[in-house]
């Protein structure tokens, strides 16, 4: 499982428990993320 697999997991696992802020968190995580592939045409991987 790759590290962006494991916080749609994360995600996915905060909002079934209502927890808000680890659920804000992960997003914010997870959007960084996706700006990072987006300005550099890249795919990010657990080595990148």
């Amino acid at each position: 499982m790759t590290l962006k697999e494991q916080i749609l997991n994360d995600i996915k696992e905060a909002m079934k428990q209502k927890d808000d802020f680890k659920r804000d968190s992960l997003r914010t995580l997870n959007a960084a993320f996706k700006q990072i592939e987006v300005d550099e045409r890249i795919e990010l991987d657990n080595e990148r």
